[in-house]
């Protein structure tokens, strides 16, 4: 059977609730792909999706030690693999392969995962992407300095509409207790177009912040109903289903991001929170 064929049976089962044979078949399709690191990585994805944090880690050390010649393919599996738990092991592999500087965003990522907040930011410098704007404020955040992070997110929005990029200066301003900034922002994007999903999903996103999970649900069904694979919404009402202590329906959310994207940071935010009260 081939692989695509079986991921999608796989998902089926997740959807199904039937945990234990996912889990079985995807061990299996994992041990008949052993050396392909692109079908590897989606079988550890699903793992974790699972709660299978053993076959997850066997998996991900067995691709570390089969590792794509190619190298932008290598740098790209490593990066996969911190996502997924191992930033420690994927920084010792980029650290080797000398590309940190080729690949400031992802590079930046693992060392935001490993704690080193500062070295991120480090690493980062010059970059002007939108994910190292993004990841920076995010660091910035955790170190305590919001507002240089408030700064750096709100010239971004300034020029990127996006939803990561509206996120990200919203989370700051949240950061930094300016609560009513980021509502009235939010409310002032969705003002202009009230049918706008990227709006929905904002402010789905800015009300479970604030606690309003009721009307963060409305928004993000309405978010929802014009694009039923937004994952900005998906991770809203995943996390508003975590605050209400329903691990078992948010992990569905999350499976639905990893069937886009396997290995979404989105997915992985809500498995972990969903770790946190297992």
């Amino acid at each position: 059977m081939e692989a695509e064929e079986e991921f999608s049976q796989i998902t089926d089962l997740i959807k199904k609730g039937d945990y234990d044979s996912a889990r079985m078949r995807t061990h299996s399709l994992a041990d008949s792909h052993r050396g392909d690191a692109s079908v590897g990585i989606r079988c550890a994805s699903v793992m974790k999706v699972i709660g299978d944090d053993i076959g997850t880690e066997e998996v991900l050390s067995d691709i570390l030690e089969n590792l794509p010649d190619d190298v932008h393919e290598r740098f790209e599996t490593l990066f996969a693999i911190g996502m997924l738990g191992m930033p420690g092991e994927a920084l010792a592999g980029m650290d080797r392969m000398n590309m940190s500087k080729d690949r400031p965003e992802q590079y930046g990522r693992m060392l935001f995962m490993s704690g080193r907040h500062e070295d991120a930011i480090s690493a980062l410098s010059g970059s002007m992407t939108r994910d190292s704007r993004i990841l920076r404020a995010e660091a910035l955040c955790a170190l305590g300095r919001y507002d240089e992070a408030v700064s750096e997110s709100a010239a971004l929005a300034e020029e990127d509409d996006s939803y990561d990029a509206t996120i990200s200066y919203c989370s700051s301003l949240i950061s930094a207790g300016r609560d009513k900034e980021a509502v009235r922002f939010a409310k002032s994007r969705l003002k202009d177009d009230k049918r706008n999903v990227d709006s929905l999903a904002v402010m789905a996103y800015v009300m479970r912040l604030e606690g309003k999970l009721p009307a963060a649900v409305n928004y993000g069904n309405r978010a929802l109903k014009a694009d039923p694979i937004h994952i900005g919404a998906l991770e809203t009402m995943a996390m508003c289903l975590v605050e209400k202590g329903d691990a078992v329906h948010a992990k569905l959310f999350a499976g639905t991001i990893n069937h886009r994207s396997p290995g979404h940071p989105a997915a992985i935010r809500i498995l972990d929170a969903c770790n946190s009260i297992s």
